[in-house]
This record gives C-alpha cells, structure tokens and sequence, in this order.
C-alpha cells in the first residue's frame, strides 16, 4: 500500500506494509526507515514521545538473580566442578 502524507511543505510517500493475524485482522504497520526518519526529523512532538517513550534496560547478569533455587544450583556446580577434573591438564 502506497500512503501520502501531507507535510506543511510537501509531500512524503512511502511504501507501508501491514501485519496480519491469523484472522487477517491488522495488528501492526511497519514503516520503512528513511521514511520514519523524514517523518521524526519534521515533527518535533515525536522526536519527544520517541525520547520520553519506555525502553528497555540493557540486561546484566543481576537479572538472573534468584531463578535457580540452592538445589539446582549445588547441582550445576558439582557437574561443572567435575566436568573440570576430566580436562586433559598437561599442556
């Protein structure tokens, strides 16, 4: 689908496309990145939505925190600790 958009000065077309559920319903649009970036670079209002929306925090390994209960992870450490003793250590 080919959409115009009418900008104070001229005009933006672009070439969207659409996705679909499995009833055919349209549940997402995606823009091509040239054009977003023509759009976000006329309009300020959402170079600040874009700015103030909610992104996710980069993962550390703090977020893994508490998924092993103390018996799982005695566990891996023994299989690991004897994964170890079978290295070949003559180097």
């Amino acid at each position: 689908m080919v959409l115009r958009i009418f900008t104070y000065s001229n005009s933006i077309v672009m070439e969207l496309q659409y996705i679909s559920d499995n009833d055919g319903k349209q549940t997402a649009v995606i823009i091509p990145i040239n054009d977003w970036n023509k759009i976000t670079s006329k309009h300020q209002d959402i170079k600040d939505l874009m700015e103030n929306s909610v992104r996710p925090k980069k993962s550390g390994a703090g977020q893994f925190r508490g998924i092993l209960t103390a018996e799982e992870a005695a566990l891996y450490h023994s299989y690991i600790k004897q994964a170890r003793s079978e290295w070949d250590r003559d180097i």
